[in-house]
């Protein structure tokens, strides 16, 4: 079906055509091209191997200045408008060869670095049994017994010593809450002697119940290779957080649902996520950031995929496939096939490396910064939830405790943790106090994470088939993040 497509669209923009059509075809091309000359779009195309956002801005423009006519460029204008070029590139203009030029050896310069940064981050498939080998080799092996009561203790916030406890403490009691009707959580200092295991900062692990030999939980130290690459993410998250509507009011930071996911072409769209956008913000700098939020999304995946084995994925990745879910693809920009594969792009300095046909991210998550919750448990839809941290500043607080074992996990930047959501888990407290009243928090701690409600396939269904509008669909999302925690 979908050759059939592509051929009857390749039919409406090269027909077969006689000689003398042929060349009056091209004479309208190279007259537009030479319209096209003298405008800035000559820049645009220069840079439009650099940048996907610049190819964008390209075929926008290709479409407006075609309109009305005899040039057809069909429903990929940047690329028919490249094929066109080389048809005729004897006759085009100075400068528009001279652009062409600079674009292609621009090109070139960017497959080489998207191999390198292939093999940097190590993005490339293997097979199930050498991604066991390779965690293994990187990780310390632990086995763990689960705690006859859970420690921290459920239900109550962790301080790390007695200085955030009492720095925390009026906060805690008596701030304001955003909701009155939900009943407050109390405090404890965490007593180290009672913990069975601390996986601490540098060191990597694989944690298992040593009765069942189930896996607890793993750590990932270094899960980005490149520093470049994870400032960049990092930003991203920043500017999620900044622009976009807390979710969690009655935790400690700020947590948002990040991503735009509009799914096959033939499919409805499940775009809560637009709705929850501050208004304060411009069109244009919402486009670039839901396409930077999508692609940092798709590139935590994907080296999720490339390090985890079955063992931690595969019952995600049925989940995923068995609901039918659309993928994360920033409103359309990426792509996104029925296959769940389209295009995201990596900012490495002032370099962007374009990664196409690549399986884009799930519709379900979190950006974070300084967030932290009381110990916890959830229900979820499949059996591990994932973290990145991409940041940390602070030295006090925002370790994550899987309290159900009596773990404790030190956080530090450029972290990964996979984890059993039903397990008794939580963040401590970051600092030694809350920040100052209506000032912008300092980034102590930032990442991202994959996260899913129990009622994520039913809104989604019920959103697919018309029965629910986006508003619904965002307030029952969000609900059903709250309603799937034990706290």
């Amino acid at each position: 079906h979908s050759c059939a497509v592509l051929s009857a669209q390749v039919a409406m923009v090269h027909p077969y055509l006689s000689r003398d059509a042929a060349a009056e075809r091209d004479d309208n091309f190279v007259k537009f091209c030479e319209s096209l000359a003298r405008t800035p779009a000559m820049f645009t195309l220069e840079k439009s191997a650099t940048s996907p956002q610049y190819q964008y801005e390209l075929a926008d423009k290709l479409q407006q200045l075609s309109k009305g006519t005899p040039v057809h460029l069909g429903p990929d204008p940047f690329t028919e408008f490249i094929r066109c070029c080389d048809r005729v590139k004897t006759r085009l203009p100075a400068h528009l060869r001279t652009a062409l030029a600079q674009r292609k050896a621009d090109a070139k310069a960017r497959r080489k670095l998207h191999s390198r940064v292939v093999a940097k981050l190590r993005l490339k498939e293997t097979l199930d049994r050498d991604k066991v080998a390779a965690l293994k080799a990187r990780t310390t092996q632990y086995d763990v017994k689960k705690l006859n009561k859970p420690y921290p203790h459920e239900f109550k916030w962790v301080c790390e010593d007695k200085k955030s406890m009492t720095g925390w403490g009026p906060s805690i009691r008596k701030g304001k809450q955003a909701d009155e009707r939900k009943k407050r959580r109390g405090m404890h200092t965490l007593k180290p002697d009672k913990l069975q295991l601390v996986v601490s900062v540098g060191e990597s692990a694989m944690i298992r119940d040593a009765d069942s030999g189930d896996l607890i939980a793993v750590v990932v130290r270094g899960f980005c290779e490149d520093h470049e690459i994870l400032d960049s993410t990092n930003l991203t998250v920043t500017d999620a957080c900044d622009a976009k509507r807390n979710v969690r009011k009655e935790d400690q930071g700020t947590l948002v649902m990040a991503g735009y996911t509009a799914g096959a072409l033939s499919a409805a769209t499940f775009d809560w996520t637009r709705n929850i956008l501050s208004k304060k913000h411009s069109e244009s700098f919402i486009h670039k950031l839901e396409l930077a939020v999508s692609s940092s999304f798709t590139l935590f995946y994907n080296k999720m995929r490339a390090v985890l084995p079955a063992e931690l994925l595969a019952d995600y990745e049925q989940y995923l496939e068995t609901n039918g879910f659309p993928r994360m693809d920033a409103n359309g920009m990426m792509g996104a096939g029925a296959d769940g594969r389209g295009e995201y792009y990596v900012q490495k300095g002032s370099d962007t490396i374009v990664f196409r046909h690549e399986k884009l991210a799930p519709p379900a998550g979190v950006m974070g910064t300084n967030y932290t919750r009381s110990i916890h448990w959830e229900r979820a839809p499949h059996k591990y939830a994932y973290s990145w941290t991409t940041n940390r500043t602070t030295e006090v607080g925002g370790h994550f405790y899987i309290a159900t074992y009596g773990i404790k996990i030190e956080q530090s930047a450029n972290t990964f943790i996979a984890w059993q959501p039903r397990h008794a888990h939580g963040t401590s407290l970051i600092g030694h106090k809350p920040p100052a009243k209506n000032s912008r928090p300092p980034f102590a701690q930032q990442g991202l994470s994959f996260v899913s409600s129990m009622r994520l396939a039913s809104t989604w269904q019920k959103y697919k088939a018309s029965k629910i509008s986006v508003q619904q669909a965002v307030e029952e999302y969000a609900e059903g993040l709250e309603l799937d925690i034990e706290a």
